[in-house]
């Protein structure tokens, strides 16, 4: 069975004051292509009410471990491919909030814009070591409304996602693509409802897929180690 982990992250928040901290979410994936290369596809989500108005990629899709452990990491350019208004639709009466909303002075609860963003092809030459091939993003900042973790305004942010070798079979060809994620995620609920999301995660080969919580990171500077980046602090009873 082929093995790989994706780092999924996926926040629900209630909006308060937010100025300049926005990142709340995304998703690294890729597919394998009928030439043998690899696209990868990154999402991010961003809170509205913050004063920025687009998710700055200019650091690029960053590859640690590649082609071996511990080698210095390599930069795969990143491309808008869209920017779209996610905001919920309340009910058929309104009041529907949109981005435009949160642009003013008053933060609005959940207004949200999803960035889609992808790679040119890319060949991958080589076996992944046993810690993988790590594809990141990190930026500044988190979401000042996220309750669980420690001064979460003030820490970073990162996406990383995970690609392991297949009975040491070189990339190159490419063999096997990601599992892919068709949900968007919600970002307003009701308050003292049940509530169960379901990220509605397909695998085009039709592996099997498992699921376990991982740790939120802080953004990072040099070689992906045990400790770099950093694991934020969570606020009791949260872990």
């Amino acid at each position: 069975m082929k093995k790989v982990f994706l780092g999924l992250l996926v926040l629900l928040l209630s909006i308060e004051s937010i100025k300049a901290s926005h990142l709340m979410g995304g998703e690294i994936t890729w597919i394998c292509l009928p030439n043998g290369q690899f696209q990868f596809t990154m999402k991010g989500y961003r809170d509205c009410n913050s004063d920025l108005i687009a998710i700055d990629v200019s650091t690029g899709l960053l590859v640690s471990n590649y082609p071996t452990l511990g080698s210095p990491t390599m930069v795969i350019p990143l491309i808008l491919v869209s920017q779209t208004d996610i905001s919920p639709l309340c009910n058929g009466a309104g009041p529907n909030i949109t981005c435009a909303d949160g642009n003013s002075q008053s933060p609005v609860p959940g207004v949200v814009e999803e960035f889609i963003f992808q790679t040119a092809p890319i060949t991958l030459t080589g076996t992944p070591p046993a810690e993988g091939w790590i594809f990141s993003f990190d930026g500044c900042c988190r979401n000042a409304s996220v309750t669980n973790i420690l001064n979460a305004q003030n820490e970073g942010f990162v996406l990383r996602a995970k690609m392991f070798a297949y009975n040491g079979q070189n990339t190159n060809p490419c063999y096997d693509s990601s599992p892919q994620f068709i949900e968007k995620p919600a970002t307003i609920i009701c308050a003292g409802y049940p509530f169960t999301y379901n990220h509605n995660a397909v695998d085009n080969e039709l592996d099997s897929l498992t699921y376990v919580w991982d740790t939120a990171l802080d953004d990072f500077f040099g070689s992906w180690t045990s400790t770099n980046p950093l694991p934020l602090t969570y606020i009791a009873p949260y872990s």
